[in-house]
């Protein structure tokens, strides 16, 4: 996993844990009710949240989301001819190159 990886997925647990995080802490300091509880009531309901959004989003959108374009063979070779390009002026490394090919293949 690289560094632009590792961030998302740190991003994405802050996003996860931090809401219910402070819900738990309001309910424990201004309600007086258990910590414990709300915060997994909290972590549980973001999580459902989170995996509902997440399988509403299309297979274009999410290819959208990679900066691929989800259309035809023809926005697939145009896409490919950038990808070769962006290659061969060194913006990418082979590694990424057969990536972000195999992304366009695959969409």
């Amino acid at each position: 996993m690289g560094p632009a990886e590792l961030i998302v997925v740190l991003a994405l647990v802050a996003l996860w844990f931090v809401p219910a995080h402070l819900v738990a802490r309001y309910a424990e300091r201004e309600k007086g009710q258990n910590y414990l509880l709300f915060l997994v009531i909290g972590l549980f309901l973001s999580f459902i949240v989170e995996l509902v959004l997440a399988l509403l989003i299309s297979p274009n959108q999410q290819a959208l989301a990679f900066g691929v374009s989800a259309g035809g063979s023809e926005s697939r070779a145009s896409e490919l001819e950038r990808l070769a390009k962006l290659h061969a002026d060194g913006d990418l490394s082979a590694d990424e190159y057969a990536r972000a090919k195999s992304h366009v293949l695959d969409a």
